[in-house]
């Protein structure tokens, strides 16, 4: 194997990535992967770390039901005509070694020996949790619904408006969903008690008429909440990214994201002065009789405690950022959420409006630029284009350098040789 970029699976980098909190002696520290010192790029269902080389015991790493899995022969591994990794010829593998490689070759916000050791160990047991919750599917969703929540380890199901102990007129209404034909996905417990639950809404279609699955807001414990997601990815279902009723950007097993979509229903089977809160397909289409995902078009917005509607009049919106209210002439749409002008800047490198959070100014460039899509260049003490890598700028000596720099540098060391 000569020098083949590290690749992992989407599955695998988010939780990798994801952040944790450690606690030692009392003290508590987040840690947080920053992969971007290796130049990152997503493609199709894969991770390339484009400065990272693959470890030598192998490639191609994934995770699929706690266990990590790799090909110790990377130039012998296949693609299936889906783009996804072929499993014959791989193995199985310890993950604490893959994460230190991966530790060494990017950074994290500490160099206390301890705190990256518990890193190492919690993301161990992320990797390596095993499913212990059965999944069921129920067409009767009232039924579901109106079952007992457990009273211990459900988390966000504790919160729900719609359950059954809620103090909610909306939570009379779930009959609505088996009137407009969806089905439930959920777990319980020994006792029978509801732990988890996510509505699976099928032939839903984007705006070019495509059809596809997905399963919406996931409430349960974080254990939960992955497992759901790996039942999506089994099946080839769209999930969403953030469980939450104000984000409805979808993603699948390849990475594809869905930011607008609707879905056909009778119009004439419900009523509208009895109705659940609807998270994620909660704006009301009447004259093509369709819940949306998207204001478009829509009049009422079926996100009310009270088992009513609210009117989509008003124009004012919520920024996803920081949850202050706007009008909507100052909303600035970005990957399916509403943003406030304290929360974007406008990029004249991408020629739109980027989140302030992820930005970070570039002098070389005079604009604002995605702090993940740019390297900093040591010898000119500014954030460049990670397209420029190789062509104006090089990686050298554990830094990113122009090129002409190097050069000099590599002069001087031959006059001093």
């Amino acid at each position: 194997m000569k020098n083949q970029k590290l690749e992992i699976s989407r599955r695998l980098f988010d939780i990798i990535i994801h952040l944790y909190t450690v606690k030692i002696n009392r003290v508590s520290l987040s840690i947080s992967l920053d992969h971007t010192k290796g130049q990152c790029r997503l493609q199709s269902n894969n991770v390339i770390f484009d400065n990272v080389i693959a470890p030598r015991f192998g490639n191609f790493f994934d995770v699929r039901r706690g266990e990590l899995s790799f090909h110790p022969n990377p130039e012998n591994q296949q693609i299936n005509e889906n783009n996804k990794w072929n499993r014959e010829g791989r193995v199985k593998g310890k993950p604490t070694k893959l994460i230190r490689y991966i530790l060494a070759h990017t950074e994290i916000n500490t160099n206390n020996e301890k705190y990256i050791n518990r890193f190492v160990e919690l993301v161990a047991m992320a990797i390596n949790y095993k499913q212990i919750s059965d999944i069921k599917i129920s067409g009767d969703i009232k039924q579901i619904y109106t079952l007992y929540t457990a009273e211990n380890n459900v988390g966000t199901l504790g919160n729900s408006c719609m359950r059954k102990e809620s103090s909610y007129a909306c939570r009379f209404y779930p009959d609505f969903y088996d009137k407009i034909g969806l089905s439930v996905a959920y777990t319980q417990n020994s006792n029978n008690e509801l732990t988890g639950r996510a509505l699976i809404w099928k032939n839903c279609k984007d705006n070019e008429g495509n059809n596809f699955t997905f399963v919406d807001r996931i409430y349960g414990t974080e254990n939960t909440i992955r497992e759901f997601r790996e039942f999506a990815i089994d099946n080839d279902y769209y999930y969403k990214i953030e469980q939450s009723y104000s984000s409805a950007t979808l993603r699948n097993s390849d990475g594809n994201k869905l930011y607008q979509y609707y879905y056909n229903i009778d119009i004439n089977v419900i009523h509208l002065n009895n109705l659940p809160f609807v998270d994620t397909m909660c704006f009301l289409n009447e004259c093509d009789e369709q819940l949306q995902s998207y204001k478009d078009n829509c009049e009422k917005q079926l996100q009310n405690c009270d088992g009513n509607y609210n009117n989509t009049e008003n124009d004012n919106i919520t920024c996803y950022e920081c949850s202050e209210e706007t009008h909507e002439d100052n909303a600035h749409y970005i990957e399916g959420n509403y943003y406030c002008n304290d929360c974007v800047i406008y990029s004249e490198y991408y020629q739109e409006y980027i989140l302030t959070r992820l930005s970070v100014y570039s002098d070389y460039h005079q604009s604002y630029m995605f702090d993940d899509e740019c390297f900093y260049v040591k010898d000119i003490s500014d954030y460049v284009h990670s397209d420029l890598d190789g062509e104006i700028f090089k990686y050298y000596n554990n830094a990113f350098y122009s090129i002409e720099y190097i050069k000099n540098k590599e002069l001087e060391l031959e006059e001093i040789l």
